[in-house]
């Protein structure tokens, strides 16, 4: 078992990486500590609370809720450090308020969250899930999600495109869950080398045909999953992966604005095409650092398309606080209305609206875009710009309670059965849908419904009752996920 009070590692990790955090918040601040850099500073510590208590052994099951606080250091904690240039669009007055309102929003999400994660939860006889030893279940899952994602002409003309929609986003849920559940086991050291060479070879596969679009978000955040549940298994972080994937994505990210200038809006590219279509990728990429050609004011870029720039989303709370009410109305639900639309099938709702609607509506509203514009380029906003742009204090408030509720309850489900159990696989599709830090209320919502769906729909296939064979250890509660076992 993974327990954070018999293991010192978690608390001399928490603390190094708020040294390193520190460090690089004082490099990248400017040469004068401005009220703005003690803001994000503030942001930064009032996102770690969740961490430590979870590292102290203070709160059981997955540590949800601090890995989504941990994700607004680097979208509202360091634009503000280092003096993002749209965030000195706004005065220090107005910064201090986005500052206080996100600092808000997580000591009252952190309280609601350790309130339900702090007791001890009560162990189950027996849970739902798959056996643990079946691997190979999942490494199914992952293939089928490369299926869905490549150039396979079959597999657009013998669906109807509503059932092949709705089966592709189910397909690729429950491959993003197994590459996780994999990373975790792999960590905890219960796979054999022949699976771990299978699903290693199965995950490049899948993050090279999803970033083919040149849209490297998602691949990103995928990365950043599996290495969380990787670190969680073996109780160590893999430094050397994480510093060569930063390097990878960040070469990426320099050269995706040629590549889209070149490629944008072209149809998929056959399998033999992705080797000479990534060496030109990585070529541009590097490029753009040894050259020194990388400019991002240039006018095909947006201005500020630093990797870290583009991450930020403090500068759209300030966008919808500076607005609102004064100058805009506040939206009144609008965005959350249309959720309901939204987690029905297309082939059961023909004018069902885009996953995006909610961004769409936030982009016309404060005059970001026009509705044909949305149809090119998305604005992310983040759920707690989006909260206040409807109900103002409130709806941060109700924010605050949701996260903390939802987050909790998931970690406090599946923190005494394994993690290839129902409430254990649960767990990683919350964490998934809060990771996603531009993403609207709409798209978070929908990205579980459907992975819940297509948990549940595998589940009745394939999952089991098995008798429950974890304990829950004296307080402090800590996490208990999986027997450890040896290579399965």
């Amino acid at each position: 078992m993974i327990d954070p009070k018999a293991n010192p590692l978690f608390i001399r990790l928490f603390w190094g990486g708020a040294a390193v955090l520190a460090l690089g918040g004082l490099v990248a601040a400017e040469s004068v500590v401005s009220v703005g850099t003690a803001a994000g500073f503030l942001i930064a510590a009032a996102a770690a609370v969740p961490a430590y208590l979870w590292a102290r052994g203070h709160a059981c099951g997955l540590p949800i809720y601090p890995i989504v606080c941990l994700t607004y250091i680097w979208t509202c904690a360091l634009p503000l450090v280092q003096g993002h240039q749209a965030v000195q669009n706004y005065s220090t007055g107005d910064q201090l308020t986005a500052a206080a309102t996100v600092i808000g929003y997580l000591l009252l999400g952190t309280g609601v969250w350790w309130t339900l994660t702090a007791s001890r939860p009560r162990v189950p006889r027996a849970y739902w899930g798959f056996p643990e030893a079946r691997s190979g279940v999942f490494l199914t899952f992952l293939g089928c999600g490369c299926v869905f994602l490549s150039p396979l002409p079959w597999m657009v003309v013998s669906l109807p495109g509503t059932v092949h929609s709705a089966l592709r986003m189910g397909t690729l849920a429950l491959a993003i869950l197994s590459a996780v559940v994999l990373a975790f086991q792999w960590g905890r050291q219960q796979l054999s080398m022949n699976v771990k060479a299978t699903f290693a070879g199965l995950l490049v596969v899948y993050m090279l045909l999803d970033a083919g679009g040149l849209i490297i978000h998602g691949v990103a955040m995928l990365t950043f999953s599996t290495a969380a549940a990787f670190a969680l298994g073996r109780g160590r972080v893999p430094y050397r992966l994480i510093i060569v994937a930063f390097v990878v994505f960040a070469v990426l990210h320099s050269g995706k604005w040629g590549m889209r200038k070149a490629y944008w809006g072209e149809s998929p590219k056959p399998f033999p095409g992705y080797v000479e279509f990534y060496a030109e990728w990585v070529s541009e990429g590097v490029g753009e650092f040894v050259s020194g050609r990388f400019d991002p004011t240039a006018a095909e870029r947006p201005q500020g398309s630093s990797v870290l720039s583009r991450a930020s989303v403090i500068h759209m709370i300030l966008l919808v606080q500076t607005n609102s009410p004064s100058q805009v109305e506040h939206l009144n639900g609008s965005t959350y209305e249309i959720i309901p639309a939204l987690v029905l099938p297309r082939f059961l709702s023909t004018d069902k609206p885009w996953s995006h609607e909610g961004t769409y509506i936030l982009s016309t509203h404060y005059g970001l875009q026009t509705r044909s514009q949305t149809l090119s380029t998305t604005i992310g906003f983040g759920l707690l710009a989006e909260s206040y742009a409807n109900f103002g204090w409130f709806g941060v408030l109700a924010l605050a309670v949701l996260t903390g509720t939802a987050t909790g309850t998931a970690a406090r489900w599946g923190a005494t059965v394994p993690v290839t159990s129902f409430p254990g696989l649960f767990g990683f599709l919350v964490l998934s849908a809060f990771l996603q830090t531009e993403a609207t209320a709409g798209v978070a919502v929908t990205s579980l419904v459907q992975g819940t769906l297509a948990l549940l729909a595998v589940g009745l296939v394939l999952m089991r009752s098995t008798p429950n064979g974890e304990r829950v250890p004296e307080r402090p509660a800590c996490l208990e996920l999986a027997p450890a076992g040896g290579d399965a």
